[in-house]
């Protein structure tokens, strides 16, 4: 659909609710835990939050559901938008996973929606 089209909001919902489905099902993408749960991701109208404990492993995963999530949905995702927020006090493996994530780094605080 064409960009302000009345239809698009609840299209992008629709397909990224099975975006979101798939990622929850693929245990090679790692959550965090947060009690007794464990939290993968969080879904605010076109904006997704992604929340993972190994990113080395879950992060190349990650991708290649992306792609694959492309080629059968057509609906595709710009990789250089994604930003990545990297939680982990060692500079060895801040650096490490620098080189292996395709993402945007953020700075130490970020700014989601506004907030």
């Amino acid at each position: 659909t064409r960009q302000g089209c009345p239809l698009s909001p609840l299209l992008c919902n629709i397909v990224l609710g099975v975006l979101a489905s798939a990622i929850r099902q693929q245990n090679e993408i790692k959550g965090i835990k947060s009690g007794k749960e464990v939290v993968k991701l969080s879904l605010f109208t076109d904006d997704m939050i992604l929340y993972m404990e190994n990113p080395k492993c879950s992060t190349k995963r990650l991708l290649k559901l992306i792609h694959e999530f492309s080629k059968v949905t057509g609906y595709k995702i710009n990789v250089q938008k994604l930003v990545a927020f990297l939680y982990t006090s060692r500079e060895a493996t801040e650096r490490e996973l620098k080189k292996l994530i395709p993402f945007t780094i953020a700075p130490r605080t970020i700014k989601y929606l506004g907030i």
